[in-house]
């Protein structure tokens, strides 16, 4: 094991929303690995992401009403960190 272990978890509500995102997780890898892929995801961001990211960033008022809260806890001498949106 190297010395720096990642692991992420995600919990969706229905067994369709997790192969939507699997489906968009395949396009999007698919797309990252060529050169033509890349453009198209740098150019239409919206697009690949049904509209969760934009080349204009989050409006002003979403990102003064987004809080994010992040803990670390030191477990069997592992450090985990949780965060939260």
């Amino acid at each position: 094991m190297g010395l720096f272990t990642f692991q992420s978890y995600a919990q969706v509500s229905s067994l369709f929303y997790a192969f939507v995102i699997a489906f968009y997780g395949m396009i999007f890898g698919i797309l990252a690995k060529f050169s033509f892929g890349r453009v198209l995801l740098e150019k239409f961001p919206g697009l690949f992401s049904a509209g969760a990211v934009s080349k204009d960033g989050p409006k002003r008022e979403v990102a003064e009403n987004t809080n994010f809260v992040k803990r670390s806890i030191k477990l069997n001498n592992k450090i985990l960190i949780l965060a939260f949106l």
